[in-house]
């Protein structure tokens, strides 16, 4: 049995790409988790639905304000600052970035 990892929304349709990322806020066990899951396979949810596998190829750690906006825009689209407020994620947050390669879309 895979590892899994959920998404409520395909953000700026990224789950659709060869890869990756997402931005979750920090917390130690999650970052941690993370690092000892680097080149497992997760399915991935959409909405509690399987969507694809993908294998986590990174795990960084980084302030949110030092992420660049392009990146910001690509993981979750041009209304990137509204998005990520909703998930209480401001400049001094701390995040964790993972990327991924799909494997396999369902």
């Amino acid at each position: 049995m895979n590892l899994t990892i959920s998404f409520s929304k395909n953000w700026n349709n990224k789950l659709d790409n060869q890869f990756f990322t997402t931005i979750r806020l920090y917390n130690k066990e999650k970052f941690d988790y993370y690092l000892l899951n680097i080149d497992k396979i997760f399915d991935v949810k959409l909405n509690g639905h399987n969507y694809s596998q993908v294998k986590l190829l990174k795990v960084e750690k980084f302030k949110f304000s030092d992420i660049p906006n392009g990146l910001k825009i690509i993981d979750a689209g041009p209304n990137y600052k509204d998005i990520f407020s909703k998930f209480d994620v401001n400049d001094s947050s701390d995040i964790i970035i993972l990327t991924f390669e799909t494997i396999n879309i369902k």
